[in-house]
């Protein structure tokens, strides 16, 4: 409904024109991508452009690649349902980052290395 995509607020600054993801894996392990919107989000983003977890994974599986954990760095919950992520057996973390030229805290630092060192 129109009202529902009122609150999601607008698509991030500069989401459009970012790649989806990394061409490859870093060091074979880690995916780097841009955060995914919902469908919440169609009517703001031209079809060529959508992003969104299905569409994600759908070419992860298309690669053959399987995603175990997916640490969100996003300071809100509004671009899509991390119960759509947990759907593809794929654990879920929220980190929250603030992002615009702010680098993450040495805290969210450490959090980040432990717990990427304990799943691998």
């Amino acid at each position: 409904s129109k009202m529902s995509n009122e609150n999601r607020g607008p698509v991030p600054s500069r989401w459009l024109h970012c790649p989806r993801k990394a061409m490859r894996l870093i060091q074979g392990k880690f995916l780097a991508f841009k955060t995914p919107l919902s469908s919440a989000y169609d009517n703001q983003v031209p079809e060529e452009c959508r992003f969104s977890v299905d569409k994600f994974f759908a070419n992860l599986r298309s690669q053959k690649i399987k995603m175990g954990l997916w640490i969100d760095l996003t300071n809100t919950t509004r671009f899509y349902d991390r119960k759509t992520v947990e759907d593809y057996d794929c654990k879920y973390l929220k980190l929250r980052c603030r992002g615009y030229g702010e680098t993450p805290s040495e805290e969210q630092t450490r959090t980040f290395v432990q717990v990427c060192r304990n799943f691998i």
